[in-house]
């Protein structure tokens, strides 16, 4: 005995296993009053000095995949990556420095054209119950003017009433944006899809689902995120409704669908910030917890919350807590300023988690944003903005690419080289979410997805890996393997009908097991044959494996099903019908108990089809059959003609030839008639009342009257016939000519 495997690789066709280089997008952070950070390749950042903005609140960046800073903005007024402000982008909205942060992003496939979006709080609704803003977009092409770039048309309004929260989420071809905004009021998500072709303006994916949302933010960011993966996004609302909340839903990054929400934090209050962990199962929260006296004025108290972004159980863990001192400004009452207290979050490239102070110099940082409590290695202040000042913003950017999902295929085996395994491993992608097609020689094997694929016999093996958009994501990896230990048996199905004996199953080979499951963890005999410990008046399907051994290499099972199949008999509740087809076209075969399975019916002897009921439309003999073998089970039914039919001939000849003596009254069915048989002069030939026709032709006039032959003439008849049935008596009368010949 021997196993042979041989192995060949063809090369890649699609995706290539080499270190992927980092998303570098958002390699440029500026924000505040011209501060900055550069985080190169990816890597732990230092201060960038590129930055010609100031702004107390909002800030967008966009860097270009070399790592090259490419624009920036306030919300009203672009620079490019010269720090020179592009012509036509001083004044893209009213506002002069927007409260709330837009997004810069590229349109795909293009070079050089983006778009930039702003959310204009000067001219929206600013009363307490209803705080919405419109959201307006502009073009900036930066192929003009050498390079300096140039808006392009007016600036437009996208969304006249939003929550002034925006983010982006990539579509799942890691080519597209989703620009995901919610409404100012109720709970309705707007989701435009951003192509080579610019966004679809037209067309947005609403989703209605959640909190709805109402009332006042007090002035604070309603933010939209999204998780690294594209599979979640969070949405915060301060203060109300709900004492200010917290909801992650999850999104369909194919479709541009938010599907579901998933969990809620409330009473919240005033939510300053919320990033996701670069794995997406956690998410934290900055708040401004309460406003408390102390010695020489006021102290307002923070908070920096860790939540789980799962279901139950629920799970809330204070990273840190910290309290700042404000002063009271003169003309201002009690306007409080306090340097240093929490502003937002940001999850940067470096997997890291930023905490903005107002007016301050310093970052604090989640070091591990994947760890839970202490273990996400808080450290205050711990990044400095060498001497530049920060906000309580820091910028927003558009979502990163996805990491592309690499597939090997790769062998195991079980025992030395027996029972070869083939394994798909995939990293950078939600395993869940795949769908496996095994290849077989060039032919995809059914009923097979799955990650591993345990091989069977001797072939060329390949898979395909597919993900939501139907991506091919493997290489394509082809095995060829000579698998020289036999199955002790081919796979067979043995079919019993309740109550049977059930056989022994046998097997050839020597060093035989037997299973009682797939995974062959359990066996219950090494005989060459097996008794199956079977009820056998059970009803299902159920299997048994054998396998063979030789030299220590066990084959690959064979598989018994038993499948023990529910006796019932098929019965017709009438022997037969009589229904008349003149009147209705089809009659239906009734049961007296209706199977569980589906009907083979026949017509004279002919299979018509297969199932549970059956209407007949011609006159014959119909069977019904179910199961097979002990099982089987047959009727009959006779479906004859019902309907009421009365003839009489127009001329007989009774003149002793023995042809057409008599005049007879031929009909079908059971019937109570009278008639009369009368010449030109009325004279009553022959009569009778209260006849029951016999069910075969009988005899009405045998030509004579008074013992005397009738003359050859032409006589009228009159006929009333009655016929009883389930819908009552039916009366039917008919007269006409008959011509007596001699």
């Amino acid at each position: 005995m021997k196993v042979i495997i041989s192995i060949f690789v063809l090369l890649s066709c699609y995706f290539t296993v080499n270190a992927q280089r980092p998303d570098m997008h958002a390699n440029f952070w500026l924000f505040g009053s011209n501060a900055g950070m550069e985080f190169p390749n990816g890597d732990n950042p230092g201060v960038s000095t590129l930055n010609n903005m100031n702004t107390e609140k909002a800030s967008m960046t966009y860097t270009d995949a070399e790592g090259n800073l490419v624009l920036y903005s306030n919300g009203s007024r672009v620079w490019n990556g010269n720090g020179n402000t592009v012509p036509g982008a001083e004044n893209l909205i009213t506002a002069f420095d927007p409260s709330y942060p837009g997004l810069i992003v590229p349109i795909p496939e293009t070079e050089n054209q983006f778009y930039v979006f702003s959310v204009d709080d000067f001219s929206g609704n600013n009363n307490p119950g209803t705080v919405v803003f419109p959201i307006f977009y502009s073009l900036i092409d930066l192929n003009a003017n050498n390079g300096e770039g140039q808006k392009v048309g007016d600036t437009k309004m996208l969304l006249g009433e939003s929550s002034y929260g925006l983010t982006t989420v990539k579509h799942c071809n890691n080519v597209d944006y989703w620009l995901v905004l919610h409404s100012g009021e109720g709970n309705r998500f707007y989701t435009y899809l951003i192509t080579k072709d610019g966004i679809q303006f037209d067309e947005p994916v609403e989703s209605q689902v959640g909190i709805p949302f109402s009332g006042s933010s007090l002035g604070l960011q309603q933010e939209i995120v999204a998780s690294e993966d594209g599979s979640k996004i969070a949405v915060t609302k301060p203060v109300n409704p709900e004492f200010g909340f917290l909801e992650i839903f999850s999104f369909d990054n194919a479709t541009g669908e938010v599907i579901r929400s998933i969990t809620t934090q409330k009473a919240l209050s005033k939510i300053k910030g919320v990033a996701f962990s670069p794995d997406g199962k956690l998410i934290y929260v900055t708040i401004y917890l309460n406003q408390r006296s102390v010695d020489g004025g006021l102290a307002n108290d923070y908070e920096l919350l860790q939540f789980r972004t799962s279901h139950a159980p629920s799970y809330r863990r204070l990273i840190t807590s910290k309290s700042y001192i404000g002063q009271s400004q003169t003309g201002l009452g009690d306007f409080l300023v306090e340097p240093g207290s929490f502003g937002n979050l940001k999850l940067g490239p470096n997997g890291k988690v930023y905490l903005a102070h107002i007016d301050d110099g310093f970052l604090s940082v989640i070091h591990n944003p994947n760890g839970e409590g202490d273990a996400s290695n808080f450290s205050y202040r711990n990044f400095s903005l060498n001497g530049k000042i920060g906000k309580a913003q820091l910028p927003n950017t558009v979502s990163a690419s996805y990491k592309i999902p690499e597939a090997e295929l790769v062998f195991t085996a079980d025992s030395l080289a027996c029972n070869p395994t083939l394994k798909v491993e995939v990293n950078n992608t939600d395993n869940t979410s795949l769908k496996y097609q095994w290849i077989k020689d060039g032919v995809p094997l059914d009923g097979v997805n799955s990650e591993t694929l345990k091989i069977k016999e001797t072939g060329e093996y390949e898979v395909q890996v597919i993900d939501g958009c139907q991506e091919v994501l493997s290489n394509s990896k082809k095995i060829l393997v000579e698998l020289l230990v036999e199955a002790p048996a081919m796979d067979e199905v043995f079919t019993y009908c309740q109550g049977a004996e059930i056989s022994e199953l046998e097997a050839t080979g020597v060093n035989l097991k037997w299973y009682d499951n797939a995974s062959l963890s359990n066996i219950i005999s090494n005989n060459k044959t097996l008794q199956p410990n079977i009820d056998a008046n059970r009803e299902g399907l159920l299997s048994f494996y054998v396998t063979n051994t030789i030299s220590g290499c066990e084959s690959y099972p064979a598989k018994f099903d038993i499948n023990i199949q529910k006796k019932e008999k098929i019965e017709f509740l009438n022997e037969s019908l009589n229904p008349c087809f003149d009147f209705s076209t089809e009659v239906s075969l009734p049961l007296k108990n209706e199977p569980s399975t589906n009907i083979n019916w026949f017509f004279n002897e002919n299979f018509v089809t297969n199932a549970m009921t059956f209407s007949a439309n011609s006159y014959g003999t119909y069977m019904a059959q179910i199961g097979e073998g002990a099982c089987f089970s047959s009727d009959t039914i006779e479906v004859r003609e019902g309907c009421f039919r009365l003839f009489l001939p127009t001329a007989f000849t009774p003149n002793g030839d023995g042809i057409n003596e008599t005049l007879d009254l031929i009909a079908n069915g059971d019937f109570t008639f009278d008639y009369q048989i009368i010449d030109r002069k009325g004279t009553i030939m022959e009569a009778q009342s209260e006849q029951e026709y016999p069910g075969k032709p009988i005899q009405l006039w045998d030509g004579y009257y008074n013992g005397i032959p009738a003359p050859i003439g032409v006589y009228q008849y009159f006929l009333n016939a009655r016929f009883d049935d389930e819908g009552g008596t039916t009366i039917k009368n008919q007269n006409g000519k008959i011509n007596l010949l001699r």
